[in-house]
């Protein structure tokens, strides 16, 4: 049984369905008093409510598969980890200013700040696989920087 589980999980491989440890996924910074600095999963979901070209990144602090943000609400019921959301607006290798043609948006509970102003630099945009750059987002005094590559989830929705 236990090979059974094992081949499982290793036929599950390559990007790891978004539980990207490995990848250069990274943040730091403090966002309403609490220190964000660690990236376990990142995703660019599919299923955006903003029409295409826009497109949504989401870095969450704690595992989480695909599967967990691909019902409406996720972030309500994934528990009390902390969330960075990433819209582009037309996302291109370039890099956008937030607000005009990116913005950034922290998750936790009741209130979720957007940011006030910053950069989301792309270094890579593979088509239904992955997005990677980086971020630097102020939030009202506070800030969150750091780097992502992006698993693409197809199935994913804003919360």
């Amino acid at each position: 049984m236990r090979w059974a589980v094992l081949l499982l999980l290793a036929g599950c491989g390559g990007s790891g369905g978004g539980m990207t440890g490995d990848a250069p996924n990274t943040v730091s910074g403090t966002i309403q008093g609490h220190a964000f600095s660690r990236v376990a999963a990142a995703y660019w979901i599919g299923m955006p409510s903003a029409p295409p070209p826009a497109a949504f990144v989401f870095l969450l602090e704690a595992p989480t598969t695909c599967a967990a943000i691909s019902t409406p609400n996720w972030d309500k019921i994934i528990g009390d980890e902390q969330v960075l959301e990433i819209e582009l607006r037309a996302p291109a290798v370039a890099t956008l200013q937030v607000p005009a043609q990116a913005a950034a948006a922290y998750l936790r509970g009741d209130y979720n700040p957007s940011a006030e102003s910053g950069t989301v630099t792309l270094t890579s945009i593979r088509p239904g696989e992955s997005l990677a750059g980086s971020f630097d987002a102020r939030f009202a005094g506070e800030a969150l920087r750091g780097t992502f590559e992006a698993v693409h989830c197809p199935s994913g929705v804003e919360p």
